[in-house]
């Protein structure tokens, strides 16, 4: 019956549940900060720039095409090439312009 009540206890633990948001919260502030330093680590190298550059180009193009699924996929290479520039923007302003300034035609 022990068993039980413990097994209670721990699904209604609050203090437990808290402490695991704090962990899982600083879990995610870390792999947030290596992801930005992964981000300005590529940036600083011209083959970096180059992989960003293909992946942020669709933001510039227009999504529509007449035809639902190209342009929801479309749109879903917009999405990922926006949420990469956003990051660049407030990682490494500098670098994002940097590629920016290459890439012009």
């Amino acid at each position: 019956m022990s068993g039980e009540r413990d097994e209670f206890d721990s699904t209604f633990d609050l203090a437990g549940q808290a402490e695991a948001r704090e962990e899982a919260a600083k879990a995610r502030e870390q792999y947030e900060h290596q992801l930005d330093t992964d981000y300005m680590w590529m940036m600083q190298h011209n083959a970096g720039r180059r992989i960003v550059w293909d992946i942020i180009a669709p933001m510039w193009r227009i999504s529509f095409t007449g035809v639902d699924g190209d342009t929801n996929f479309r749109e879903g290479e917009r999405n990922v090439a926006l949420r990469v520039w956003a990051r660049l923007l407030r990682v490494t302003p500098t670098l994002a312009h940097k590629l920016l300034e290459e890439n012009q035609s």
